[in-house]
C-alpha cells in the first residue's frame, strides 16, 4: 500500500476520491426523494439578478413576433394614456409608394397657460424607422378646452412644434 492509497481512504476505509466534495453545499429536505436531504449549491445575489435580467430579455424576444403579427394584421398598435384625445402611444406601419417602415408617436400632457385646468395641450412627437425612404422626426401640439369635469374636450388649436408654456 503506497502513500497515495492512504490519502484516498477515509477513516472507515472507503474511497473518498470517488465522492464529490459537498463542503460548499447546504442541505435541504426534498419532497421528491421521500424527504431525504438533498444537497444544493447556494446562488449569489448577482447570479439571481443576472437570471432575472436574462428572463426579461428572453420574454421580450418572445413577444417581438407577436408585436410584428399585430402590426401586420391591424396596421397599428395604440395604447391610450388618459381620456384626453391624442394622449397615446401609437406604433403603425407606413406602407407608401416611396416610404416603408414603422412610425412611432408618443404624446405628453401640458397644462394650459397660467395653470388653467380647463385648458390642456398634448405634445406629440413622431419618429420614423424606415427600411425604404426617409423622413425627419416631427412634433406638433394640440390644445383642448374642457368646460367642466364631466364635459367633453373640444379642440382649440393645432400647431407645428412644441406646445406653449
Amino acid at each position: 500500500m503506497s502513500q497515495w492509497d492512504d490519502e484516498t481512504r477515509s477513516n472507515d476505509g472507503t474511497e473518498t476520491d470517488l465522492l464529490p466534495d459537498y463542503s460548499d453545499l447546504s442541505e435541504e429536505r426534498s419532497s421528491v426523494n421521500g424527504g431525504a436531504f438533498v444537497p444544493y449549491w447556494r446562488r449569489g445575489r448577482l447570479g439571481r439578478v443576472g437570471c432575472i435580467v436574462g428572463l426579461i430579455f428572453w420574454g421580450i424576444c418572445l413577444l417581438l413576433p407577436l408585436v410584428a403579427i399585430a402590426l401586420v394584421i391591424q396596421s397599428q398598435i395604440v395604447i391610450q394614456h388618459s381620456d384626453v384625445p391624442g394622449h397615446e402611444l401609437r406604433i403603425w406601419l407606413v406602407m407608401e409608394a416611396r416610404e416603408r417602415g414603422i412610425a412611432i408617436s408618443n404624446a405628453s400632457l401640458h397644462s394650459g397657460a397660467g395653470g388653467d385646468v380647463s385648458l390642456v395641450c398634448v405634445q406629440t412627437n413622431v419618429s420614423f424607422i424606415f427600411w425604404q425612404g426617409s423622413a425627419n422626426p416631427t412634433g406638433y401640439c394640440e390644445c383642448y378646452a374642457r368646460p367642466s369635469e364631466a364635459g367633453r374636450y373640444t379642440p382649440i388649436s393645432t400647431t407645428q412644434g412644441d406646445c406653449p408654456t
